[in-house]
């Protein structure tokens, strides 16, 4: 039951409707069992697995008495997660024979992330016990189970007690924030894919024109995991839930520091909540400091996947921050001497810079060690046309003219809605909150958008978000 599609929102109808007309006291238990019929959707096994991993975890949080007994506890949570995802990478180096099967538990990773978060916290304060309840409704919040956000811990369990109804402006900021991540999901992400994949697959023969592919992805994959946070989010409103804001728009950022704090915000904090400062974040000097950003950034790339592009991917960024940093002194001066800040497009050229330096690792994020060639190829002469490769593409894609207008409608979409958030300081739809009318159209726009160009129906394989694959 994906989330783009009819089946998910008549789920969602009925699920909202029961909720809203259903005794306070009930709606908890309604919700719990009503993301377990969605994660059921998507397979019996992996449900009960998850249900035992919750029920362990949870007791796990009431025995994480010492230190050594907590490490020992995190490791067997860390168990299934490596096993699910590492099996297959590490069965051939150890010749391991452990019969894991062929299950592919959805969302592994956050249910890793939030178990440890539960028990680490379980371990730091005394009088943390939430009810089991609490702690499983936490854990399989079906607009969150998949991928994420990861909510903190103790500002879900706050939300879990609302229980007022939604009113007016809230119902229709929900519709309207669904919409939004419908729309850049369906109808950009879901269409400039096809492009980027047949430019990778065929990169030996495009050369130069890869760097079309280089320069897409990076707005492929925000769009991509951006609308099902903005779905996600949403969602959550609708029940009560206002889930962090999970991407601040990354890309307007002026360092690579910066774009991690805008990006995957909800991951980025639990790294640094419970890697970077147990490590001792930046207090030990700056020598551990920059090894504890290089181990952060090496965790943040093995947690994506096992191959070798994911730790190139963690170790480049890694090495951004650190150079930054070491280069902040130099920068400050210059800046300081020749009034650099002053300069006209001083803040677009950084952003440029920004983006130029995230999209080169990127390609190691989604290539592996193909990057090293795809990268290469830029800078080699190039064997086709502008037009012959335009033409190539569209026909590798099975796209049109059509198609790329189509694309460049909804990325001039996303650019608007990302300019409307910087300006007001990440709070979606606050303009048009203040009118009934002028909510209603944009609603409407919007709905008419997806149902035109959407990528969508029985003839269509819509594509699964990115994330669902971490």
């Amino acid at each position: 039951m994906g989330v783009t599609t009819f089946k998910f929102f008549l789920f969602l109808s009925a699920t909202f409707g029961i909720y809203q007309s259903i005794p306070d006291k009930y709606k908890k238990g309604f919700l719990i069992f009503s993301s377990f019929l969605f994660y059921f959707s998507y397979g019996i096994k992996g449900t009960l697995i998850v249900f035992l991993y919750v029920l362990l975890t949870y007791c796990f949080g009431f025995i994480a008495k010492s230190r050594k007994r907590l490490i020992l506890l995190l490791i067997l949570t860390l168990i299934p997660l490596f096993l699910n995802k590492y099996y297959p990478f590490l069965h051939p180096l150890f010749f391991l024979d452990l019969y894991v099967g062929n299950i592919s538990i959805l969302g592994i990773s956050f249910f890793t992330f939030k178990a440890v978060a539960y028990i680490v916290e379980s371990y730091k304060r005394n009088n943390f016990r939430p009810s089991f309840c609490d702690y499983l409704l936490y854990m399989i919040f079906f607009p969150t189970c998949l991928s994420g956000p990861i909510e903190d811990i103790d500002v879900f369990l706050k939300k879990s007690s609302n229980t007022e109804k939604i009113t007016w402006d809230r119902f229709t900021d929900s519709l309207l924030t669904i919409m939004y991540g419908l729309a850049i999901k369906l109808v950009f992400a879901d269409r400039i894919i096809g492009i980027i994949n047949a430019i990778y697959s065929n990169y030996d023969t495009y050369t130069r024109y890869n760097i079309v592919a280089v320069l897409s992805y990076p707005l492929y994959i925000y769009a991509d995991f951006a609308g099902y946070s903005f779905i996600a989010e949403g969602v959550g409103k609708l029940f009560g839930y206002d889930l962090v804001r999970n991407f601040k728009q990354p890309y307007f950022s002026i360092s690579t520091k910066e774009f991690w704090n805008r990006w995957h915000c909800s991951l980025n904090n639990w790294l640094r909540t419970y890697i970077y400062i147990p490590l001792g974040g930046n207090k030990k000097g700056k020598v551990r400091k920059y090894l504890n950003i290089m181990i952060v950034f090496m965790i943040s790339g093995i947690w994506h996947g096992a191959g070798p592009g994911f730790m190139i991917w963690g170790f480049i960024n890694g090495a951004f921050q650190i150079v930054g940093d070491l280069l902040n002194p130099l920068r400050e001066r210059a800046n300081s001497k020749f009034h650099l800040n002053h300069l006209s497009f001083s803040k677009e050229i950084k952003m440029l810079t920004v983006f130029l330096l995230i999209s080169l690792t990127w390609v190691f994020f989604s290539q592996g060690t193909d990057a090293f060639s795809i990268i290469a190829s830029v800078f080699l002469e190039r064997k086709l046309s502008v037009t012959d490769f335009v033409f190539s593409v569209c026909a590798d894609a099975q796209s049109s003219k059509i198609e790329l207008l189509i694309i460049a409608l909804s990325f001039l979409l996303l650019v608007f809605v990302d300019i409307m958030e910087e300006k007001n300081k990440g709070c979606l739809c606050m303009k048009i909150e203040k009118s009934a009318v002028l909510r209603f159209a944009v609603f409407l726009l919007l709905f008419f958008f997806i149902l035109l160009f959407g990528r969508y129906g029985s003839g269509y394989d819509a594509s699964n978000f990115v994330y669902f694959d971490f």
